[in-house]
Order: C-alpha cells, then sequence, then structure tokens
C-alpha cells in the first residue's frame, strides 16, 4: 500500500506539532508548481502532489515553521524540500 508510508510521515510531522497548511497563498502556489515539475526519485513518475505542513509554535522568520512534501500518487515516495 503506498500510501502507508506517506501516512507514517504526516503522522510524524503531526507528533511535533505540524498542521496541514502553508504559510501564505503565495508559497503554496510556488511549491504546489515545484512539485508538479519535479518526477518522483523513486520510480520516475512525473509530477508530485504537495502536502504542505506548519508548526504555529515554531517560529523562523515571524512565520510557523514550514514542511512540505512533495509526495508521489503512484508509489507513495514522499520527499521533504
Amino acid at each position: 500500500m503506498p500510501e502507508a508510508g506517506v501516512r507514517l510521515r504526516e503522522r510524524r510531522l503531526e507528533a511535533e506539532g505540524y498542521v496541514p497548511g502553508a504559510p501564505s497563498a503565495v508559497v503554496a502556489a510556488e511549491d504546489a508548481g515545484t512539485c508538479a515539475h519535479q518526477a518522483c526519485g523513486r520510480c520516475g513518475r512525473p509530477g508530485l502532489d504537495y502536502r504542505p505542513y506548519v508548526n504555529p509554535q515554531e517560529r523562523q522568520g515571524g512565520v510557523g515553521a514550514y514542511r512540505p512534501l512533495a509526495v508521489c500518487e503512484s508509489c507513495g515516495h514522499a520527499e521533504e524540500f
């Protein structure tokens, strides 16, 4: 089940206080575009899904800490970028 590895990674982020969301609409648009133009590092499938996480309790540059994931829907590989 490809999604199992992604879900494990998401649970780890959530355990660290991260919640789904991007720091801004501009960042979300830029990073979603980046993911859409990337290929999977495992299977080579083009076009990755963008799954952003922020931690409103951790501050970096005046906004919550940000940890985006690029996820392959085919094989379930996920990379933080």
